[in-house]
């Protein structure tokens, strides 16, 4: 599994490097393209055999990993700098107040459990990388469906940002 995904990757990265850079300031750049292709490559071989690997632990090693990924983001942040530049904090807030809102009204209308606005609003803000997290705080049998739910946040956002950035090339041409 580990052999998989370190070809997987080291091959996109390889891809992505004679793949063009697109916008100016560069918004799809060489990393860009290596995870649109990482994650359309697993896409693709969620529907072959490869699936089975499941059967031997591939979520063990995948939470791993992705407790491996929390750990080295955290490790990147600068709590500091947020001082630096208060205007973004406050829209950081307030963005996430208009989050908060929205979860709430759609859990009323849906009737939807806790766990479940929760979870959703985890893989919105913080991705795969903490929906797990918080689903397993609730529940840990629904680790996976946090997982889930993140990913395939993931997916749609990915291509739904692409299909967005066109959009709007094509609008920025216009005028």
């Amino acid at each position: 599994m580990i052999g998989i995904a370190l070809t997987a990757t080291v091959g996109a990265k390889a891809l992505a490097g004679t793949l063009p850079e697109f916008g100016d300031p560069t918004i799809i750049t060489t990393s860009t393209w290596a995870i649109l292709i990482v994650v359309t490559g697993g896409l693709l071989l969620s529907f072959t055999p490869l699936q089975e690997m499941e059967e031997v632990g591939a979520s063990r090693l995948g939470y791993f990993a992705l407790y491996l990924l929390l750990t080295s983001i955290g490790a990147k942040a600068d709590l500091a700098a947020v001082l630096d530049v208060p205007l973004y904090l406050l829209a950081g807030v307030l963005w996430i107040l208009i989050h908060i809102a929205f979860l709430m009204a759609a859990a009323r209308m849906a009737r939807a459990p806790l766990f479940f606005v929760a979870t959703g609003s985890m893989a919105n803000v913080g991705g795969a990388a903490s929906a797990p997290i918080v689903a397993g705080v609730y529940l840990p049998a629904m680790a996976p469906v946090g997982l889930l739910m993140g990913v395939a946040g993931y997916i749609l956002g990915i291509y739904a940002a692409l299909g967005c950035s066109w959009l709007i090339g094509l609008v920025a041409v216009g005028l």
